[in-house]
């Protein structure tokens, strides 16, 4: 049975890998919203013209993440709200990239 103190010591190594994971996110949109230590919302309004598509986004989003880290998977929705988000970074975890478009 883990002790108090291994738990401290796994939960300081999840901090540190947050912080490097929202870091990374900071580097594709000044607008980033964390939910938890390793979701968040990302504003990327007007990003096409530096990272390309929403689909090519959420690619070099995910190898961003896995370079930083070292390789702790990322699932990536891009969309229009949050909400929609949301439900399309769960749909193919853990490591997904579901794209849904205004069309």
């Amino acid at each position: 049975m883990p002790t108090r103190g291994d738990c401290s010591t796994r939960f300081d190594r999840y901090e540190e890998v947050s912080r490097t994971i929202m870091r990374v996110f900071a580097d594709f949109s000044p607008e980033v919203e964390a939910l938890s230590l390793d979701e968040a919302f990302l504003d990327m309004t007007g990003s096409e013209q530096f990272f390309g598509d929403p689909h090519s986004i959420g690619r070099r989003l995910k190898d961003a993440v896995r370079e930083a880290t070292g390789g702790p998977t990322a699932s990536v929705g891009p969309s229009a709200t949050k909400y929609v988000a949301k439900v399309a970074s769960a749909c193919q975890k853990p490591d997904g990239l579901t794209v849904v478009t205004n069309h």
